[in-house]
């Protein structure tokens, strides 16, 4: 009798369990507009330099950056959301522990992924005259 029982109430257990998940993700899913692989120029006056940043579907990001006239090189690994708002963090290649976290907005003009505004995280994302240029390759 307690066989009896016990089956159908752990099927009931089951099914109320399953009706409480998550539904699965649908394969219609909105990718993110800025997914893709892009280069091209970067800089705020002083310097200019070039940056490659493949951005998956998902939104991760990863690339790098180079300012030849400084010596300046970085990898970059971070975030760009589907509203364009990225938050990104340049590892510096050449100094031990040192690292830029950017913050910003980016949009597509012309199959171009600009910014919008670009800034680092302690200053704020709005540093004037930060601009930056890629292309879809």
């Amino acid at each position: 009798m307690f066989r009896t029982l016990l089956i159908p109430t752990a099927l009931a257990a089951v099914s109320l369990l399953s009706s409480q998940l998550p539904p699965e993700p649908s394969s219609a899913a909105v990718l993110n507009p800025f997914a893709g692989s892009w280069s091209g120029t970067f800089g705020n006056g002083e310097f200019t330099g070039e940056t490659t940043l493949k951005i998956s579907p998902s939104g991760m990001a990863k690339g790098t950056a180079h300012i030849e006239s400084i010596g300046y090189s970085a990898t970059i690994v971070g975030i760009v959301l589907s509203d364009g708002h990225f938050n990104l963090i340049a590892i510096n290649d050449d100094t031990p522990g040192g690292i830029d976290i950017t913050c910003g907005d980016f949009t597509i003009s012309d199959d171009h992924l600009v910014t919008l505004n670009w800034g680092v995280a302690e200053t704020g994302c709005d540093t004037p005259g930060m601009w930056q240029d890629l292309e879809l390759q």
